[in-house]
């Protein structure tokens, strides 16, 4: 009957992806890296994991994410379950910004608006209020006229 022994690793090797399972490894690498994280002095640690900011909606998936500025203050916003929500970050209060397609969002901000995109609709937020559609517009063109 073995005896217990005690290793201490002094520097992390990395992950070893061999096709053994883990059986030829060298002290310091690791054959599975499940919620793991490296420190600067190359230590392993256990990932602190997630907590839920915002409570919004009814708990599906995120379907977009933007945080900038609008104007003179920087906004969260995000989609979910068919919404666009603004939240606060330092109280996790959310605002129901206005209803939505559920499916993938994009936001983009340009002059002091943020646009939301998601392959049905086209919307836009000033940063307060609720969204609102974008009025789009057909530019005339003439042609052969003279300059």
């Amino acid at each position: 009957m073995a005896g217990e022994s005690t290793v201490i690793i002094d520097r992390f090797l990395g992950l070893n992806m061999d096709s053994t399972d883990g059986l030829n490894i060298e002290v310091g690498e690791s054959s599975v890296l499940k919620n793991i994280r490296i420190t600067e002095s190359y230590k392993k640690r256990k990932r602190e994991g997630y907590s839920q900011v915002f409570d919004a909606g009814t708990g599906g998936a995120i379907k977009g994410v933007w945080y900038g500025k609008l104007g003179s203050s920087y906004h969260f916003v995000f989609a979910r379950d068919g919404h666009c929500y603004s939240g606060n970050l330092s109280t996790g209060a959310t605002t129901d910004l206005g209803a939505l397609t559920n499916a993938t969002t994009f936001f983009f901000a340009y002059n002091d608006k943020l646009y939301i995109q998601n392959g049905s609709e086209y919307k836009y937020w000033t940063g307060s209020g609720s969204i609102a559609d974008v009025a789009g517009y057909i530019p005339k063109v003439a042609v052969a006229t003279p300059y």
